[in-house]
Formats: structure tokens, C-alpha cells, sequence
């Protein structure tokens, strides 16, 4: 296969080069966005990027966090709450960067510390901080709203792989984090080992094969899609001196739990899987990690 001309450069090594792979390509606000797998680290990233509007359409609180998050509570929430808790002082100040609907600051609350939040959508900036009870602004307003060294510890959760450039707003916002404190980062690992990723994965290729020229319908929210060593790289470009205090992988069956009984079947497999390592592999497809930011 030839090599696919005037791809953006790899949004973790920042490495030109990419072909079209996995999941291939979908089309939406009237635009066709390709999968491309890097040549240097095999992570996969949609290209081009989406543009200011396509990202606002993709994330208003409508068509987003209603959909996905409304009225959705979750154990996952209180668990990296108390993680966290296990881990700072009472009171601490704690940002949720990528805030949603707030689910991650009310539970920051109950656990005694005192959060924070930001999200790309206004709308969902605001009652995520009428919900928690704390202050919550936008992307845009964040600048103007905190100062360096304002926070105990930053979350990001699921919020990376919506990011155009993930290394460098990770090193935009460690400035943010008092020295000695903490970052904390959880999300999905979509090309991590897992009986779910092979599965579609082999579905997909077969389809491919019967359809060359088909096009997905679907929405390009997750911009980045990686294993738990790629996950590692981009996390370790942006601030290499990190001190690791805990690093996690699981699985959840996602998307099959939910589906036809094969797919249960094979979600149900992963998720027997899931956190082992066999031959040098941890499977699982969500990882949380905290790591400690220089004290100096």
C-alpha cells in the first residue's frame, strides 16, 4: 500500500507519516474524517483535525453530555474520588478538566475535597457547577480564571483523546498544579489487548475487504485512539520527571456488553481478561493513572 500524502503530523511523537487503518473513516458535518495509523509509535488519530465549528456542533450539551451523561451516575466516579482522597489533604483544590456534567465534582465533594472544573462547552460548564456546587467555567474562560500553582491535583478523565494536541495541553496545564502535586489521567485504551478490540477489529477488516470504499456514519470524538504504551509516551513527552504513584488497567467489555449475545460472549471473555498479563501483555481497555509532579 502507498503511503498517504499531506497527513498531519502524529499528535503524541509528532512524527509525518500515516496510513488509513482501523477504524478507517466516518463521515460527519458533511466532512470525511480518516483514521491514520503513525508509522513511528502505531497510535491511530483522525485527520484533519475537526474544525472550530465541527467541534462545537460535536460537543454542545444537547447533542453531547445529555446524550451520554444525563441523570448517569456512576461508581467509577466515587472510586476516583476516593483514589485521589487516599492521596491529598483534606480540602485539597482539585480540577476536573473536562468536567461534563459535574458527576467527577460532586463526587470530589463528598469525598472533603474542594473541586473545580472546566469543560470545552459553556453550557455544560454551567450545570456541571450549579450541580457540584463549585466553580466550573469554560475552555475560554479558564486564562482569565486561575492562576499558576492554583490546584492540589488535576483529573483528566476520558478527556485526552478528544484533544487535537494532547502532550501540549498537558504541559499547558502542569504550570497549574502546585509543586509536589498531583496529576491524574483515566481514560479508554481502544488499541490495547483485549478480545473486544480484536474482534472489531477483524469484523472491521473484513468489511473493508467486501467494502473498500465505505464510509462510516458516526462522530469523531475520540481524536486519538491508543494502547497503554502509547498512553505512557504521550504522558511521559509532556512532562518526563513524573513520579509514578498509580497505574491501573482494566476492562469493560465496551462496546459489546451491551449487544448481541456473541458480543456478550466476547465482552464477557475480556472482561475475564482484564488487568492480567500474559506474554508481556496487560489486557484491558481503561487505565487510571496518578503521578506526582516535580516538587521544584
Amino acid at each position: 500500500m502507498m503511503q498517504d500524502r499531506d497527513r498531519r503530523a502524529c499528535p503524541i511523537c509528532d512524527v509525518d507519516g500515516g496510513r488509513v487503518d482501523f477504524p478507517y473513516a466516518i463521515r460527519f458535518n458533511d466532512q470525511t474524517f480518516d483514521y491514520v495509523r503513525c508509522d513511528n509509535c502505531a497510535a491511530v488519530f483522525v485527520d484533519p483535525v475537526p474544525d472550530e465549528a465541527t467541534f462545537s456542533r460535536m460537543y454542545q450539551k444537547s447533542a453531547y453530555h445529555d446524550l451520554h451523561y444525563l441523570d448517569r451516575e456512576s461508581p467509577k466516579y466515587d472510586r476516583s474520588a476516593a483514589l485521589l482522597k487516599g492521596l491529598l489533604p483534606d480540602g485539597a483544590k482539585v480540577l476536573d478538566y473536562g468536567c461534563g456534567l459535574g458527576a467527577l465534582l460532586a463526587a470530589l465533594g463528598r469525598a472533603g475535597l474542594t473541586p473545580c472544573g472546566v469543560d470545552f462547552d459553556p453550557e455544560a460548564a454551567r450545570y456541571a457547577g450549579e450541580r457540584a456546587g463549585c466553580k466550573a467555567v469554560s475552555v475560554a474562560e479558564f486564562p482569565t480564571s486561575f492562576t499558576p500553582a492554583s490546584f492540589d491535583a488535576i483529573h483528566f478523565g476520558d478527556v485526552l483523546e478528544h484533544l487535537p494536541a494532547p502532550v501540549e495541553t498537558l504541559r499547558e496545564l502542569l504550570p497549574f498544579i502546585k509543586p509536589g502535586g498531583l496529576l491524574s489521567i483515566e481514560g479508554p485504551l481502544e488499541q490495547n489487548p483485549s478480545p473486544v478490540y480484536w474482534a472489531a477489529r477483524a469484523f472491521g477488516g473484513l468489511k473493508r475487504v467486501v467494502k473498500p470504499a465505505h464510509v462510516g456514519a458516526g462522530v469523531p470524538t475520540h481524536l486519538l485512539r491508543v494502547n497503554a504504551r502509547q498512553q505512557r509516551l504521550m504522558i511521559d513527552r509532556a512532562e518526563p520527571r513524573l513520579e509514578q504513584l498509580h497505574w491501573q488497567i482494566r476492562e469493560t467489555g465496551w462496546p459489546y456488553a451491551g449487544g448481541s449475545a456473541l458480543k456478550r460472549v466476547i465482552a464477557a471473555l475480556a472482561g475475564s481478561l482484564g488487568g492480567r498479563s500474559i506474554g508481556g501483555m496487560t489486557f484491558g481497555n481503561r487505565f487510571h493513572g496518578v503521578f506526582r509532579i516535580p516538587g521544584d
